[in-house]
Parts: structure tokens; C-alpha cells; sequence
């Protein structure tokens, strides 16, 4: 049996904050956390085949239900009662991992990192998602994004409009776009 979830981290790097609270720090942030969990008999725990996403707490325990793709929410999952209270094991050793993962991929600001704990309770990366990490997960299970930062972000872009486009105009132009 593995255990498998989506950590989103946002890494925030000096010069590139929205925020003075970050201009001297590197601190990565994690963002949000979803368990995921595969539909009955299935190998994979995508919500394309079938799968479910569960939110979690960043103490590791679990929301009383799951969402499936098409936003449905259930309390019961391949008779697992998420009524009940459960707490994913090994959680901060899990999140901590994260953190030293995020802090290799200096490229990246935003990251979706696939873990699983496999049946000798060892921490397992599944994938490291830069492009597609899943900005939806976190909202099936209702929360934003950039948690806590969304205001930040949102505040950040607006400020620095014109000052991204013509960086993404001038990176085009670079690659021949």
C-alpha cells in the first residue's frame, strides 16, 4: 500500500519577492497539501481514472471528505470513512523532505511535488511537477492557491504588470517567438 500526495511550495528567492517580508529570505513556503487516492482496484491515484483528492491540514490530518474530478464530494472512499479522523504518517518528516527538494530546483518558484510512503515507510518522490503542478487540486478541495500569499501575489502582479510582459516579450524574442 503506498501512500501518495500532492505538496504545492512556493519558493520565494531574493530580488524576485512580492513581498519586503521575503526580500531577505529564501524560505520556501508550503503552500498547500491534498492526498491523493485511487479509485476502487486502482493502480494510480489519478483523478482522470477514477481517482480522489482529500484535503490535509498541515499537521497531516485529513478533511472528513474527498472531491472526484467532477467536484463531487463523498465521506466514504474505497471503505476508508473519512469521517473519522486520520493524520497521514511520517507528515513533517514528509514536509521536510519537500523543503529540501524545492530548495535544489532553484529554477522554479512554484512547485507540485508527488510523494508516497512505501510499505517499508520510506519516503518515496513520485514526481516533481514544475509546468503542470496541478494549480486545480488545491481549489476542488477549496483552498486558494497561494494560501495566505494570494492577496501578496495578486498585489505583486499588478504592481509589476508591464515589467513581466516585456520580460516575457523580451524572452520570446530571445528563443526566436
Amino acid at each position: 500500500l503506498w501512500i501518495s500526495w500532492r505538496v504545492v511550495a512556493l519558493f520565494f528567492r531574493p530580488c524576485q519577492m512580492p513581498s519586503r517580508n521575503f526580500e531577505t529570505s529564501s524560505k520556501i513556503k508550503i503552500l498547500s497539501v491534498a492526498l491523493r487516492i485511487g479509485g476502487k482496484g486502482s493502480v494510480v491515484d489519478n483523478l482522470n481514472y477514477g481517482g480522489f483528492i482529500v484535503k490535509c491540514s498541515i499537521n497531516g490530518y485529513l478533511a472528513d471528505y474527498a472531491v472526484n474530478k467532477k467536484g463531487e464530494k463523498v465521506h466514504l472512499v474505497n471503505d476508508i470513512d473519512l469521517k473519522r479522523t486520520h493524520q497521514i504518517p511520517f507528515f513533517s518528516k514528509c514536509l521536510d523532505k519537500a523543503v529540501i527538494i524545492a530548495s535544489r530546483n532553484i529554477h522554479h518558484r512554484l512547485l507540485g511535488l508527488d510523494i508516497a510512503i512505501d510499505k517499508q515507510n520510506e519516503i518515496r518522490i513520485i514526481e516533481i511537477n514544475n509546468g503542470h503542478i496541478g494549480t486545480d487540486l488545491p481549489h476542488l478541495v477549496g483552498l486558494p492557491l497561494f494560501g495566505k500569499y494570494t492577496d501578496e501575489v495578486i498585489a505583486y502582479c499588478k504592481k509589476n504588470i508591464n515589467k513581466l510582459n516585456s520580460e516575457y516579450v523580451l524572452r520570446l524574442k530571445e528563443i526566436g517567438g
